[in-house]
């Protein structure tokens, strides 16, 4: 089942027109993918698209346009493969679609990079729900737009400014704050250099990153970059990873942090790591939320190799010193793709951390045959000794040529797959715990490459919720008319559908081992009931929660069993703060549910502590789950629910506002009017609060007037009336 949500209507800049330069293939897709459960981890990877689809845009009432792709051909063997996967996948969509001049090869590539993240609101914010960026690049200029509300309607795409003509290689991060970062690559034909800008509410601050120092090795050519970012501090910082070409034709692993300083970037630590290679490293970056950095990248053979720091972890107040120190990274790298032959030479690696494991998918090979297969690995931090294991081939399509994957959570894998050779059709797909899905579901176009995110769900009570979000963002062109465009989709995906699927978990301790969990701190042995393999201590149970991102919110699920002849009476505590107590009778099994606080975990790793108060033992059984998930307000303890809000009167976000500000009022109700003054006390428009909000009763009020003409900047007052009280509000156009 898909259906299509509704898009904000493109810019008319957005809409420029250009020729597609020759030597663009109609096979070079890319894509770039995002998949989140609903709290988000980002990733993005190549795309454009060659099969040609007329778009029909639907005008609606209410400003906003519905997009669809109006296929030329019949489906085929993809409609088929789509079809069952419908039967599958119970899959809701909302998709949004931004015309485009010229993407040749740019336009969601490289897939190593991130060019569609999430981000919990701003403070700001009215809907206090997660937002989506993205960004693109279209004839040598770099886009960006954003959704306030997961994906339903997007801004107006506006241009990410730059100091030369051409950028190429964006790579976005959002941040907790509000802000934006872009990183790209930018040159003037002769040279080039990276540059960083960044947003919060208002315009764009462009800065240059500085290159490294000679004799080291310079940027030299159009090579995007990828970066990371950590939140452990009161101020982010951005890591960036990408290749330097030397005079002899060498490149060379680059690796820079840096903050933001407005109104300057300011880098506090560069190497250049001795890994070279005659090719284009391809490099791709994340940061565990313990403050550890891993590169991912091809070598001079084509295998898939790591560079990571050395434990222990590196926080950003450690590097923001004069003079700098010195980073240690791990003599040897780790092989990621393994001897075998199918998966070398490798290509377009791409790193996901989620929790405690790192997860990598490259393109290798199906056989003696150079036709792309796209492989994937996974890595336990805390058992660094077993290495990259459980090499596992995703596409499995021996026939067709898969490139360009990304990964997310651990179970989910995208990639752009050839299905096509005459004229070339690609598509994207997914792999959801061993489910293919067809995301792109575009016939007659040629897509490229993906990127995706992937978030936790939305004020997730326990247990926790059926479904999951996966964002994509993928280019596309229409082979039979040349137009061309980027593409977002969102969809959410129903778990109970594949067999044997649970919501991924962040973090899974396995108890009631003979050896205890690396999670284990304190207990004093196991026991085995049959069906439940519990732990005990005599006094306590202590364990450590690593890899909490301070930025994000989780909870966790325990398993208690009282399997002994008398009741136990245990309390629960999270980062020393009191969850629950409970008692249990003999023979009786329950499941508790607890938020974590934020406080819990601002050093990024939370203390759980199970004391027994009476009884033989404290205990717990089986497994203990984390999950991601988004809530608003700080939150913690057994069954926590964020409590009403008190009423605040009527309010207007972001105030001053340049393209759009949200109105809400905790007394409306569907049908209430907000109306808009100006200066004068003229009224200039009245709209309808609509309970469709993904919070309350809210109107948006874009700075027109009621016949959608744009308002000049300056003071206008919101009136709303509740019985026979009348609130105002004081809003500002920019």
């Amino acid at each position: 089942m898909l259906t299509t949500g509704n898009g904000r209507r493109p810019t008319a800049e957005s809409a420029r027109g250009a020729a597609m330069q020759p030597g663009i293939h109609a096979g070079q897709r890319r894509l770039h993918v995002r998949t989140c459960i609903y709290p988000w981890r980002g990733g993005v990877a190549r795309g454009l698209t060659d099969p040609r689809c007329d778009i029909e845009v639907h005008a609606r009432a209410t400003g906003y346009r519905k997009v669809k792709a109006r296929c030329q051909d019949v489906m085929g063997a993809v409609g088929l493969a789509l079809a069952l996967c419908a039967l599958l996948l119970p899959l809701q969509a909302q998709e949004y679609v931004w015309p485009a001049a010229n993407l040749d090869d740019d336009g969601t590539s490289p897939n190593q990079g991130r060019m569609l993240d999430w981000s919990s609101p701003p403070p700001w914010a009215p809907l206090q729900v997660p937002w989506v960026h993205a960004t693109w690049v279209d004839n040598g200029v770099t886009w960006y737009s954003y959704s306030p509300d997961c994906g339903v309607s997007w801004d107006p795409a506006m241009l990410v400014p730059s100091g030369r003509p051409s950028s190429y290689g964006p790579a976005l991060r959002a941040l907790p704050n509000g802000s934006v970062w872009v990183c790209k690559g930018a040159t003037d034909g002769n040279s080039h250099g990276w540059e960083c800008a960044v947003r919060r509410q208002g315009p764009w601050n462009l800065s240059n990153i500085p290159p490294p120092l000679p004799p080291s090795p310079q940027q030299t050519g159009k090579l995007p970059v990828a970066t990371a970012i950590s939140t452990t501090s009161d101020i982010p910082m951005v890591y960036m990873a990408t290749s330097l070409l030397d005079t002899t034709g060498l490149y060379w692993l680059y690796f820079a942090a840096f903050d933001y300083d407005e109104p300057n970037v300011k880098v506090w630590y560069d190497t250049v790591l001795d890994v070279w290679s005659p090719e284009d490293l391809q490099p791709s970056i994340d940061c565990e939320p313990g403050d550890i950095v891993h590169i991912v990248y091809r070598d001079s053979m084509g295998i898939i190799q790591e560079r990571c720091w050395a434990r222990p972890p590196i926080r950003p107040e450690q590097i923001r010193v004069e003079p700098p120190i010195t980073i240690p990274w791990n003599l040897t790298p780790y092989r990621v793709s393994a001897l075998m032959p199918e998966q070398n030479p490798g290509s377009h690696p791409f790193i996901d951390w989620y929790g405690d494991h790192g997860y990598c998918v490259w393109r290798g090979r199906s056989g003696p045959q150079d036709i792309g297969e796209i492989w994937w690995a996974d890595y336990w931090n805390l058992q660094p000794g077993h290495g990259w294991q459980l090499q596992t081939n995703m596409s499995l399509t021996p026939n067709r040529e898969s490139d360009f994957p990304q990964c997310f959570t651990g179970i989910t894998v995208f990639w752009q797959e050839r299905v096509q050779e005459s004229p070339v059709r690609s598509e994207i797909y997914a792999n959801v715990a061993g489910t293919p899905v067809c995301i792109s579901d575009a016939p007659d176009t040629n897509n490229w490459g993906p990127q995706a995110s992937f978030p936790p769900a939305l004020g997730l009570p326990p247990p926790p919720p059926p479904t999951f979000q996966c964002h994509v963002l993928w280019s596309q062109k229409d082979i039979v008319g040349g137009g061309e465009c980027i593409h977002y989709k969102r969809c959410d995906i129903v778990p109970p559908a594949f067999a044997g699927v649970e919501y991924p978990t962040y973090l899974k301790p396995i108890l009631g081992q003979v050896k205890p969990s690396p999670y284990c701190l304190e207990r004093d042995g196991f026991k085995d009931y049959r069906n439940y393999q519990v732990d005990y201590g005599k006094s306590r149970l202590v364990y450590d929660l690593p890899c909490l991102d301070p930025a994000s919110d989780y909870f966790a699920q325990f398993t208690l069993f009282n399997g002994e002849s008398l009741p136990i009476t245990q309390s629960v505590k999270l980062g020393g703060i009191a969850v629950a107590q409970k008692t249990l009778r003999p023979g009786v099994c329950e499941t508790l549910y607890a938020f974590i606080p934020r406080a819990a975990y601002k050093s990024t790793h939370a203390r759980l502590e199970v004391t027994r108060l009476s009884g033989p033992f404290a205990c717990l059984a089986n497994d203990i789950r984390v999950y991601e998930t988004y809530r608003t307000g700080e939150h913690g303890g057994a069954l926590a629910q964020t409590g009403p809000a008190e009423p605040r009167g009527l309010r207007a976000r972001p105030s001053p506002f340049y393209s759009r500000t949200v109105i809400t009022f905790d007394g409306a109700s569907p049908g209430s009017v907000f109306r808009i003054h100006d200066a004068s006390g003229r009224l200039v428009r009245s709209l309808r609060a609509d309970s469709r909000q993904l919070q309350g009763c809210a109107a948006v009020w874009d700075g027109t007037d009621k016949d959608g003409r744009a308002l000049p900047a300056g003071v206008y007052t919101c009136v709303c009336t509740a019985g026979s009280t009348a609130y105002s509000v004081k809003v500002i156009r920019r």
